[in-house]
């Protein structure tokens, strides 16, 4: 004869677990990045407005996070979307240890992000 078992559980929903997480988030070091130059993101800036021609079939932004090694040169370029990531191979985003901007005073890489709009128009900021 088959029998039939039924477990019943109850489980606290994620937000009464939020204030627990918080709290154990903000104990961790966070790392710290050095301040962006004011120059750098203008070079940045100019690099991409210089070179970014949007694709016909792009309906969306690209965004990426950039990592910048303190002698100007692309340490890291980290899709941010699935656009982003699929038309990477179609931006102006240079390879690795390609120059982007001046060298600038730093012992640890900058983060940036970088918005490609289909209207041409891009955005830098720093994400420090």
């Amino acid at each position: 004869k088959p029998s039939i078992r039924v477990t019943l559980s109850y489980k606290l929903p994620l937000s009464a677990h939020l204030p627990v997480l918080n709290l154990f988030q903000q104990s961790l070091p966070q790392p710290k990045h050095p301040p962006v130059p004011t120059t750098t993101l203008r070079e940045v800036k100019a690099y991409f407005q210089d070179r970014w021609r949007p694709p016909a079939s792009l309906d969306t932004s690209l965004e990426y996070r950039i990592l910048l090694n303190p002698d100007g040169t692309l340490a890291q370029a980290l899709p941010l979307n699935g656009a982003a990531a699929r038309f990477i191979d179609r931006t102006p985003i240079p390879l690795r240890e390609s120059p982007l901007a001046s060298p600038f005073a730093a012992d640890r890489p900058i983060l940036l992000r970088l918005v490609l709009m289909p209207s041409g128009t891009v955005q830098v900021f720093s994400e420090n």
